[in-house]
């Protein structure tokens, strides 16, 4: 496989302390990191995604989903 499996692309921007959340997230699943960037030349738009190795499936679609469930788990976003 070449580059990396991108996941998760969410338009907005979010809080440093979010985007620090989301990458121990990615991580604790072997997944690399959470990326934010404003799109340059644009109406100042930020965009977000998450970054892992892309092995093929089933290994990129596990990855994932444990993140992304992880993120959206409401005990997860409440600090619980």
């Amino acid at each position: 496989m070449s580059g990396p499996y991108f996941f998760g692309l969410h338009e907005g921007k979010l809080s440093a302390r979010e985007v620090r959340r989301r990458t121990q997230i990615a991580k604790r699943h072997g997944a690399y990191r959470y990326v934010q960037i404003e799109r340059a030349g644009r109406d100042g738009s930020w965009y977000g995604w998450f970054e892992t190795a892309n092995l093929g499936a089933p290994w990129d679609q596990r990855v994932a989903s444990a993140v992304l469930r992880e993120v959206f788990d409401r005990r997860t976003n409440q600090g619980e």
